[in-house]
């Protein structure tokens, strides 16, 4: 038989668990906090040793061009003395090449000498003579291996009459700034790439531009440049190559690596590091972590048998005499002094008490839920009757126009063929017509039905051809009632929403706007739509008219269903409605009427004008216009 936990056992556990917990989340969050930000400090390092180099470049850049010029200059002055002077006052100047138009050396001057013998060019040298006679009125310049030097030269050239002249420099000063900044640092080397991708130099392995390796060599530094921008530090898993020559395997340990671009010279700068140092930090804050926990799990054992010995035993006693009630048990230990029976025995009395009220209340509970089902079926069967009413009132308020164009359709046919001048092109087209009419209340039958199921699918449409569907539709209607019907229609804008509702929406404003017409004997009428998308990506749609406007009293109401300040006869008041539910529900948009005043035909007219916004997620799939 298992022995069962004690209250006194479970409260002690869940003190400890409840201490020792957070605990523990507070100290791994606490040590990742701070590896963070050791390796934020680290990344901070690379951004920093990248902004000094990219400084000393530019320093250096400026120096070494001002002596290229001041050289320059004296070469056309023809000051030879000064010439010689200038390997005194610039040590890193190395030799100065005059080349005569046949590519044959002249002379050479170099430190305490000059130099006329002929001597064979190095071929970098030879590639930037020749970029000089391509175009020798750009400035060239190039850096390479020099082997009779052996080191790295940036070397300059230029034309002067009917000579060329080669000006190098050793960067050495340059390079022993960047083994400077690496001196008090971790950091593993500081290399400088030509935009070829061959080393310049390299803080870990002078060779590697004697040898003339390429940085793209090794996969993963092609790819962590590739990949990332530059001051950005990237983690990767360090290749070692064998003889230069194939990838053997792998280092159990990572790289850091971060590069900026050096645009003065035209170099790349690459900062890269191992990780160890940060293995290391992780390692002792591990190590005081685990220190300090078994130093507070220690002090938590202890406080939790304190609080448990003082605060749980009179709990438990009480527990004791509950579960043995429970069981039917008339024996009951003694307790201690401080605790009477007394209180026991109301203990008890209360639990009884609140079991039989608990009970009368879940009878009570059980009725109402059964009589609330019936209710809810109720209001659920008159709500779907609603809704069927509802969408048959739409029906029949959007066939209306369409049967009505299909009448008058039909009849204009007939008187035509009565008279004898019905001809094929007026039959063609007013068939055509009532085609069109009919195949439009088809689909409205069909949207409707959608629309209550709420299965609607979204499709992209052109907003012109959308507005030459409504010109069709309404064709007869406007002719009728001498109405001038204008579109403003932005280029190429295309709709993600729902077409035949929009259209809907359309059909349903212009209506309004002919009944106001006829209504008020307005003469002149005008209506005007347009469509464009706005800054923000939303379509927005304005349909203006000269019918006199709406009256403020009623404006908050024109969206109400069956409001309507026409005779029953002629309207139902759902027009509005079904506009307002199509916009604002079906396609998550927003719609607005007010009164405005403007000039049409040289006077002042007032009238209604719609604003309707599709927003961007109804339209963000639809290519914008240019």
């Amino acid at each position: 038989m298992l022995k069962r936990k004690t209250f006194r056992s479970d409260i002690r556990q869940k003190m400890i668990a409840l201490s020792l917990i957070p605990m523990i989340i507070i100290g791994l969050l606490g040590s990742l906090l701070i590896y963070r930000a050791e390796v934020s400090l680290q990344r901070s390092e690379h951004t920093r040793l990248l902004n000094v180099v990219e400084r000393l470049s530019g320093e250096y850049y400026r120096r070494v061009h001002l002596l290229f010029n001041v050289i320059q200059h004296k070469i056309v002055e023809e000051d030879e003395a000064s010439i010689k002077n200038a390997f005194d006052y610039a040590p890193e100047l190395v030799s100065i090449i005059e080349i005569d138009n046949q590519g044959k050396i002249r002379r050479i001057y170099a430190r305490d000498q000059l130099i006329s013998q002929p001597h064979a060019l190095d071929p970098h040298l030879k590639r930037l003579l020749e970029q000089v006679r391509s175009n020798p009125d750009a400035q060239n310049e190039t850096v390479y291996y020099s082997k009779t030097q052996e080191s790295v030269l940036l070397a300059y050239a230029f034309r002067f009459r009917d000579h060329f002249y080669i000006i190098q420099v050793d960067p050495k000063h340059f390079f022993e700034q960047l083994k400077y900044l690496l001196q008090k640092k971790e950091l593993r080397s500081i290399a400088i790439i030509d935009d070829k991708g061959d080393y310049i130099y390299s803080t870990r392995d002078e060779n590697l531009s004697r040898n003339t390796v390429s940085f793209y060599k090794d996969g993963a530094y092609a790819a962590a440049v590739k990949n990332s921008d530059p001051y950005t530090v990237t983690e990767f898993p360090e290749h070692y190559r064998e003889g230069d020559s194939f990838w053997k395997g792998w280092f159990d340990e990572d790289n850091f690596l971060s590069y900026a671009h050096l645009p003065d010279f035209n170099w790349m700068v690459v900062v890269r590091d191992h990780r160890d140092q940060l293995d290391k930090y992780l390692q002792k804050i591990l190590l005081v972590g685990s220190f300090l926990m078994v130093l507070i799990l220690l002090v938590t054992i202890i406080s939790a048998r304190m609080m448990s010995n003082r605060i749980v035993k009179p709990v438990e006693q009480i527990i004791q005499r509950i579960n043995l009630f429970a069981m039917g048990s008339k024996d009951f230990p003694a307790m201690d002094r401080e605790k009477t029976y007394p209180i026991f025995e109301n203990l008890i009395e209360s639990f009884e008490t609140m079991r039989r009220k608990i009970r009368a209340r879940e009878q009570k509970l059980k009725a109402q839920i059964q009589s609330n089902d019936l209710m809810q079926k109720r209001l659920v069967q008159q709500e779907k009757m609603a809704a069927m009413g509802e969408m048959i009132g739409n029906i029949a308020h959007q066939w209306r126009q369409p049967l009505s164009v299909i009448s008058t359709l039909a009849t204009g046919m007939k008187t035509e063929k009565e008279l004898g001048i019905l001809n094929d092109k007026g039959l063609i087209n007013s068939c055509t017509q009532i085609n069109n009419n009919v195949q439009y209340l088809s689909e409205t039958i069909e949207d409707f039905r959608q629309f209550i199921r709420g299965d609607h699918e979204k499709e992209t449409f052109d907003a012109e051809e959308l507005i030459e569907s409504l010109k069709s539709l309404l064709n007869v209607q406007l002719k009728r009632h001498e109405i001038t019907l204008e579109t403003f229609i932005e280029p190429g804008l295309k709709i993600l929403g729902y077409r035949n509702d929009l259209l809907q929406v359309l059909i349903n404003l212009v209506n309004n706007a002919k009944d106001a017409f006829l209504e008020k004997g307005e003469e002149d009428r005008y209506i005007a739509v347009r469509m464009e998308r706005t800054e923000k990506g939303a379509v927005l749609i304005r349909v203006l008219d000269n019918g006199g406007g709406i009256d403020d009293a009623i404006l908050h109401r024109i969206f109400e269903p069956y409001f309507t300040t026409k005779d029953k006869s002629q309207g139902t008041g759902l027009g509005l409605h079904m506009t307002y539910r199509l916009i604002v529900e079906g396609m998550g948009g927003t719609i607005q009427a007010r009164t405005v005043t403007f000039t049409y035909h040289d006077r002042q007219v007032k009238g209604a004008e719609f604003t309707i916004i599709l927003p961007e997620d109804e339209t963000s799939e639809a290519p914008k216009s240019a």
